[in-house]
């Protein structure tokens, strides 16, 4: 197995969204949870008048947050064959860009960069990001079932 299978399939064992095994990788999901959290509150927060300081410490949390999200999503794409094998290939991974899950991160996370080129009203981009919160139900058993 070369070094870079194996550091895919360590992605994989991150991303596979089981918080019941006590292993390390637990700590990426944790991670990852509570900037989904960080990222909502700070959404919610900017939508209220707020000093021109925290302004800019909100834009920074988003900034922050876009990059880690989107180096995130596209280490989750790439390494979506790990997880399953039906998501082998590029055309399995469009299959999971298309899933519930991979259009949540799609959508929540490359708008932003949509935005740089396309003129998107900001209140269109913020309601895409809110979206991320629904990401936390990846982790929740109950919301599988």
């Amino acid at each position: 197995m070369t070094k870079r299978e194996e550091f895919k399939r360590r992605l994989a064992r991150v991303f596979d969204s089981d918080l019941r095994t006590k292993q390390w990788e637990n700590y990426a999901d944790y991670a990852i949870i509570g900037l989904i959290i960080i990222s909502t509150v700070s959404i919610f927060i900017s939508t209220f008048d707020v000093s021109p300081v925290c302004q800019r410490i909100l834009h920074i949390i988003d900034l922050v947050t876009v990059v880690i999200f989107t180096i995130e999503v596209t280490l989750r794409i790439w390494a979506a064959d790990e997880l399953d094998p039906k998501y082998k290939g590029f055309w399995g991974r469009v299959r999971y860009c298309c899933s519930f899950y991979g259009l949540i991160d799609i959508l929540s996370t490359y708008t932003f960069y949509v935005s740089l080129f396309l003129p998107l009203p900001y209140n269109i981009l913020k309601a895409l990001r809110v979206a991320r919160l629904l990401r936390v139900f990846r982790y929740m058993r109950s919301f599988r079932l």
